[in-house]
């Protein structure tokens, strides 16, 4: 349990890091003199008479848990001295720079524009060569032909990602720890294939499964299953994503730490019920880890997989434990590679979906199951539609004050249209992988297996379409509505977490196993 408390005080210090004016020396003195003080708790404090360290649920001095809340704080600090030491970001409003470096993203292509990264190595500036590290945006005209390993020279003005002043995470592509873009350059391709080559098999069998979704399925249902198994959102119609957008399960349909929870916790409580649980685990780790492959295991795919997976071991190694406890864990390991995570609203949103199936879905279940079913027969055969049910309306609490604050709308029929979408995820992940995966090797069969799917596909699509012409479908609401919900979201999830933490202190014998869904 000590662990627990040590990365939460070590998120907490960089959530903290913005709106503290320190400089990097005086948080390493404070750093230092909280284990000087450490030392004189533990001389004046005995353990018996210390208030953390006598409590079975920390066991942890307080100027500890301080020193690890600075370590937060420096953490932060040292990702921001990232963009200097000859980071390309030095370079920032430089016009006609030459730049030379490899393509190290899968690209983006859509209807209008091609984007990729690029990991740079050199730039030219006024005839002289700089020797550079760091990270490029470049956008390109749609179409153009640039590929994962490609080696480029690209020629055009640097910019920064985000605005002066403002912190890196302000923009999405700095939370990557991509700090400068560059916009339509003239570039040529000094070399290919020059990438990671398991990387390069992975990207092209994400290529080759979307071309197979599109082989099995008529269009638009192929075009937003490949948005919903892959993430390859370029050939959705515009009236779909409008429909799913004012229906409220545009979230379906994108590859989000949101959808990834719910698909794991989900899978992992229907093959729990069906099968033994030390099967289920094993299979339900290797589907997420089988699933995160075939969409080519980009950097949000994996960070949600890692959040989602993390804690489900925890219920099957025969110890008493809080499911939290690994979920504060990884999300603190997450942030010691990167703090400016916390602001991403991928990792946001696997985050507050994971918790709240960790903390809110059983009790909420176990309370259903138990008011509906009197029979002790029927309470232990409960329905899985009823769980699945559960489940999905508890991550789309959590996520919420999140989603509303993207959008500044909420949709009144996005509960009942979540309702009928949301427990068809895992089936929809689950059977259409498959059926992809085989798609590979047979296609004939793949096309066999797509039968199966394409009405599930096309039954979100319908649900999408009919729901969004609803009068109720969005409703502009006024900024305090984010605060009150982002309030009313905390108070639930520290009500859950406080209780589940709260039950180490009862005895083992009997107690209801947590399993992280």
């Amino acid at each position: 349990m000590p662990l627990f408390w040590i990365g939460l005080s070590f998120i907490i210090g960089i959530v903290a890091a913005p709106f503290i004016p320190f400089t990097h020396q005086i948080i390493w003195l404070l750093f230092i003199l909280s284990f000087v003080f450490m030392f004189a708790e533990k001389r004046f404090f005995r353990s018996r008479a210390h208030p953390l360290r006598n409590n079975a649920l920390f066991k942890i001095p307080f100027a500890f848990l301080l020193a690890t809340c600075f370590s937060g704080l420096l953490v932060y600090n040292a990702a921001l001295s990232q963009m200097q030491k000859n980071n390309i970001y030095q370079f920032a409003d430089q016009p006609n720079a030459v730049l030379i470096g490899l393509v190290t993203s899968d690209p983006i292509k859509t209807p209008r524009y091609t984007s990729a990264t690029i990991t740079c190595h050199q730039v030219l500036i006024d005839g002289k060569t700089h020797r550079v590290h760091g990270k490029t945006r470049i956008t390109l005209p749609q179409g153009f032909q640039i590929t994962y390993g490609d080696v480029v020279e690209i020629k055009g003005d640097i910019k920064s990602t985000f605005k002066a002043g403002d912190p890196p995470f302000t923009s999405r592509a700095g939370r990557e720890k991509v700090f400068t873009k560059i916009d339509y350059p003239d570039i040529k391709i000094a070399a290919t294939n020059a990438g990671n080559p398991i990387l390069s098999a992975l990207f092209r069998m994400r290529e080759g499964a979307n071309r197979v979704i599109f082989d099995m399925m008529p269009f638009p249902e192929s075009a937003v299953f490949s948005g919903i198994l892959l993430g390859i959102e370029s050939a959705i119609p515009e009236y779909l994503w409008n429909g799913y957008r004012a229906s409220g399960i545009a979230h379906i349909i994108v590859i989000s730490g949101f959808n990834i929870s719910v698909i794991t916790h989900l899978l992992f409580r229907v093959l729990n019920k069906s099968i033994r649980p030390r099967i289920a685990l094993p299979l339900t780790i290797g589907a997420v880890i089988l699933y995160t492959i075939l969409v080519g295991a980009d950097t949000p795919v994996v960070r949600a997989a890692i959040m989602a997976t993390i804690g489900l071991p925890a219920a099957n190694i025969g110890r008493k434990t809080i499911s939290i406890h690994n979920l504060i864990l990884a999300a603190a390991c997450m942030l010691a590679f990167n703090p400016f995570l916390l602001w991403d609203i991928s990792f946001q949103l696997s985050f507050l979906a994971t918790l709240s199936l960790q903390v809110m879905a059983d009790p909420i279940i176990n309370w259903t199951v138990n008011l509906i079913y009197k029979n002790e027969e029927k309470r232990n055969n409960s329905h899985v539609l009823l769980e699945l049910l559960i489940t999905t309306v508890c991550a789309s609490i959590a996520v919420f004050p999140i989603l509303f604050r993207l959008t500044g709308t909420i949709s009144l029929v996005s509960i009942p249209a979540n309702i009928l979408v949301g427990p068809l995820q895992p089936l929809i992940m689950t059977a259409g992988g498959m059926s992809v995966l085989v798609g590979l090797v047979s296609p004939l069969l793949g096309r066999v297996l797509g039968v199966f799917v394409w009405p599930l596909i096309a039954f979100c699509n319908q649900v999408a379409l009919r729901f969004s012409v609803h009068p109720s479908s969005i409703v502009y609401l006024p900024n305090w509505i984010y605060y009150a919900s982002l309030g009313l979201v905390i108070l639930i999830l520290g009500f859950f977490s406080l209780k589940q933490i709260a039950s180490l202190s009862k005895p083992w014998e009997g107690q209801l196993h947590t399993m992280d869904s």
